[in-house]
């Protein structure tokens, strides 16, 4: 765990909560620009979804992973790796020019929001002690995440209407420079804890299973067929094998006894409901879809 002293912990959160608006406001702002990024960089209806899904392959699939990371290397070192890849994705993003550029810039931004976000939230953790401190911390650090999904909506809008799509990517950049400068000089040296053995096989399992999972999910929008059947299958059979390796391994990377607890079930539950409303809200809200009443056709490619 970093150390921070603790006059600096207000400051922190206040750049942690920076750090989670962005990465909030992101995917929110992107989806009210779409129809403008399709329409500069000759992007067709089929592949537009690949902006969204590009972002979610690599956060959804790296995540857990990324939280061992800091476990095993520490927040700050992880946290600072993560705004840098994000902010320099964010810039690619806005210097696109074409569908394919885009795409990777957003998968890579996706690999730094999954850096960001657990080592963030270890910080606000360690910067505040049990108890209200920290209750109230939590308490913000949600609100602002809350505020950065809606907020994505009006800023998208303005920034695409007023100046250009490029925008809504390169005004994650000064935010990045913020962040980054403000934890390298309030928090302290990594502590790492004792070293124990790395859940390997968990991890590339977690990682491989989610990332195809995902993959199927996201190509059912050109249809369906035989590579996103396998690809769906082969994620959910990777998945299984997960489980069965946590509750063999010695330090599993994700401990499954946790979701006996109700409070720890049912939260993640309604989080993952809430999460999955809002973003179909606001995707629905700002891109109609050509065609969309045309159900999807079995083809082989």
């Amino acid at each position: 765990m970093a150390r921070t002293r603790p006059e600096t912990g207000p400051i922190l959160l206040v750049l942690l909560c920076f750090a989670q608006f962005m990465l909030v406001l992101d995917y929110s702002v992107v989806a009210v620009a779409l129809p403008a990024m399709q329409q500069d960089l000759g992007i067709n209806q089929g592949s537009a979804q690949w902006v969204f899904s590009a972002f979610s392959l690599a956060y959804g699939g790296f995540m857990i992973s990324a939280g061992r990371a800091v476990d095993l290397l520490g927040a700050k070192r992880i946290l600072l790796v993560g705004i840098v890849l994000f902010t320099v994705a964010s810039a690619l993003c806005g210097l696109a020019i074409n569908g394919p550029m885009l795409f990777g810039a957003r998968a890579l931004q996706g690999l730094g929001a999954a850096l960001v976000s657990p080592a963030a939230l270890t910080l606000v953790t360690g910067s505040f002690a049990e108890g209200d401190a920290r209750n109230r911390a939590f308490g913000i650090w949600g609100a602002v995440a809350s505020t950065g999904m809606v907020a994505g909506n009006l800023v998208g809008g303005l920034l695409t209407g007023l100046a250009s799509w490029e925008w809504v990517f390169g005004i994650n950049v000064p935010i990045g420079v913020v962040v980054l400068v403000g934890v390298a000089v309030l928090v302290g040296r990594d502590e790492v804890a004792e070293r124990r053995r790395t859940d390997v096989l968990g991890a590339s399992l977690l990682t491989a299973g989610s990332v195809l999972v995902v993959s199927a999910v996201s190509r059912l929008a050109d249809g369906l067929s035989v590579p996103v059947v396998l690809s769906g299958v082969l994620g959910i059979g990777l998945l299984a094998a997960f489980l069965v390796v946590e509750r063999r391994v010695a330090e599993p990377i994700v401990r499954l006894s946790m979701f006996a607890n109700p409070s720890i079930r049912y939260g993640n539950l309604l989080a993952a409901v809430g999460a999955a409303s809002g973003l179909a809200t606001t995707w629905f809200g700002t891109h109609s879809q050509s065609g969309s009443s045309k159900k999807p056709q079995w083809h082989t490619g």
